[in-house]
């Protein structure tokens, strides 16, 4: 029997409750090696904290109207997808610096022109983790590029050469190399290119927010709830996390002190559960 961490089953409730100020929902959180958890709403406003109340503004520039943002970060780099109607681009913001193109080709070999929606730095070694969606056809990849945004490798077909994405809204990657995505518009969390979590056929599966903590849990928002699993698509249970009413868990990340936060979709508001034991 494969050993795992002592998951607290009862309702618990959170240890902390901080506010990001300048937010108005959290919609993705990614945590620097220095332990600092850079917070964004989805609209371009990115927020450094250290869940004390001690906020920074990541200014990412110009960016088109309407944008939609994704980040990620590593060693203080903020890296961030963005996309509106017409726009959209990969870029990097180091500290005080400008933003600069990561990648600039959105397109492939076969004219596809792909829109970038989320992105994750990887654990294992330097690379970034990019979801895209084609701008025309419901069908999605996910590509690893090296920290020069060159790409090292891309799924797009399963072994069977079925689509494997249509929306890879959000993406982790555990030790053992096997990419997690949540893609919400096939209501499914797809691990690697062959592997679907059975409560896809759910109409209310609705994954979201997906990370990966230091035991190699897989933790992840699916329908109003914070569920976790394990590295052979196993769900262990439901995580004892709060949810009010509509304002539904969104975003999820877990700090080096194994402490969870949790942000929700209309709401600054993060909340600190203390799981493991």
């Amino acid at each position: 029997e494969k050993k795992m961490a002592n998951i607290r089953q009862t309702i618990l409730p959170p240890v902390r409750v901080y506010q990001v100020d300048g937010l108005q929902s959290v919609c993705y959180m990614s945590l620097d090696d220095s332990g600092r958890l850079f917070v964004g709403d989805g609209m371009g406003r990115v927020v450094s904290t250290n869940t004390h109340g001690n906020n920074a503004l990541i200014s990412l520039g110009s960016l088109p109207d309407n944008c939609v943002v994704h980040h990620t970060v590593r060693n203080g780099v903020v890296y961030y997808t963005y996309w509106n109607g017409e726009t959209c681009g990969i870029k990097k913001k180091a500290p005080n610096a400008n933003s600069t193109d990561f990648i600039i080709q959105n397109d492939d070999e076969h004219g596809t022109e792909w829109k970038p929606i989320s992105i994750h730095a990887s654990r294992i070694n330097e690379d970034i983790l990019i979801g895209m969606t084609a701008k025309k056809g419901a069908v999605g990849r996910v590509i690893r590029c090296n920290s020069a945004g060159t790409k090292q490798r891309e799924i797009f077909q399963d072994n069977d050469g079925q689509h494997v994405y249509r929306y890879p809204r959000y993406i982790t990657e555990p030790s053992n190399g096997h990419i997690w995505v949540s893609d919400s518009d096939n209501n499914a969390i797809k691990i690697e290119a062959d592997r679907r979590y059975p409560g896809a056929a759910d109409p209310g599966f609705g994954p979201k927010g997906i990370c990966t903590d230091v035991d190699d849990h897989i933790i992840v928002c699916v329908a109003n709830k914070v569920q976790l699993f394990d590295t052979d698509v196993q769900q262990l249970r439901v995580l004892p996390v709060d949810n009010e009413g509509d304002n539904a868990s969104i975003s999820v990340c877990v700090d080096r002190d194994r402490f969870l936060h949790v942000g929700y979709s209309n709401s600054n508001v993060v909340k600190v559960y203390k799981y493991l034991e």
